[in-house]
């Protein structure tokens, strides 16, 4: 690039003091230059104080184990631990950045997103972190995978830059689906909202989901709505954020700052949008949210600085007890 040239005869006169100007020129250019063009990924984002985006931990459908994403490796890696804390497994090794875990409906199968050149791709294994194959491939950057409940397909939200100026937090966000063999990717959604994530219902047609609205003022809220599998029939039900259904279909599940405290809790409310109740008040920030397989209970993250870390945490919906299980950092 132009940046790197300097002239011969330059050189000739004061080299010393021109090379170590041009090669300040060039480091300056690769690291404040490029990521306005190219966009900076999800572990650039954390190495330069943002959170660490996709801890998301999921339970297995015996509840026997759980799968989260940590920043702890120096890069990102899927952990597998055991319900009460014990015997912690890291599962990739990879010098990407991985997260985003979800497991299959019979728990033999992760799905989960990688990060190669600041774009994540989604990508699946096996439980034992072994079989690692990528489904996706795309310059936009894929998000939030999970898998509807006959583990044949997969829903997640990409990233697409409406100009090569913008990085992770200026981009609009598409819901996509694939199938678990990777064929048949298909978008959902094409606006100027940013959808997702989405979740399949426990039946598969349909497929509930957040979008974040903005305004001709820059007025910007967060709302959850519902469409046929096939993006067809989309309808708004209310305030919220990263919706997902529960097992029995009677009830959605989402996150929400309705203290308008910064702090986001777990709410949830009945499939049509109403008699919406809090699930959680115990203060920090809560993120991630999933059910349990069965239905009993609710997998989240509690950060206490809301930068993406913290204890993966279980409660039950019957009496709201609460279990700390592990540390993400």
């Amino acid at each position: 690039m132009f940046f790197c040239t300097i002239s011969y005869r330059a050189i000739s006169r004061r080299p010393l003091a021109l090379l170590l100007v041009g090669l300040a020129v060039c480091v300056a250019f690769v690291i404040y230059v490029v990521p306005m063009f190219y966009g900076t990924g999800r572990w650039e984002h954390y190495r330069s104080g943002g959170s660490f985006i996709g801890g998301s931990p999921s339970m297995s459908p015996d509840g026997s184990t759980i799968v989260y994403a940590s920043p702890r490796s120096g890069h990102g890696d899927i952990y597998r631990v055991n319900r009460d804390g014990s015997n912690t497994l890291r599962l990739t090794a990879n010098p990407d950045c991985e997260a985003d875990p979800r497991y299959s409906p019979d728990g033999s199968k992760i799905v989960f997103v990688r990060e190669e050149d600041n774009v994540g791709h989604v990508w699946i294994m096996n439980a034992d972190g072994s079989g690692q194959q990528q489904l996706t491939n795309d310059p936009g950057d894929d998000n939030t995978p999970s898998f509807s409940t006959d583990g044949t397909q997969i829903v997640f939200m990409r990233y697409v830059r409406r100009s090569r100026f913008e990085d992770h937090s200026g981009r609009n966000a598409e819901i996509y689906t694939i199938n678990s063999d990777g064929m048949g990717e298909t978008r959902l959604t094409n606006n100027q909202d940013s959808d997702g994530p989405a979740s399949f219902s426990p039946a598969g047609d349909h497929l509930v989901f957040g979008k974040t609205v903005s305004d001709m003022y820059g007025n910007v809220q967060d709302e959850i709505w519902l469409m046929d599998k096939d993006g067809r029939n989309a309808t708004r039900l209310g305030l919220g954020s990263w919706p997902s259904f529960s097992p029995d279909r009677e009830h959605i599940m989402f996150l929400d700052d309705r203290t308008a405290d910064f702090q986001y809790d777990i709410y949830c409310m009945d499939s049509m949008g109403g008699n919406v109740s809090q699930i959680t008040s115990t203060g920090g920030y809560k993120s991630d949210p999933s059910y349990c397989m069965g239905g009993d209970c609710v997998i989240f993250l509690d950060e206490p600085q809301a930068r993406g870390v913290g204890m993966v945490t279980i409660v039950r919906l019957n009496d709201r007890t609460v279990e700390k299980v592990a540390n993400t950092e």
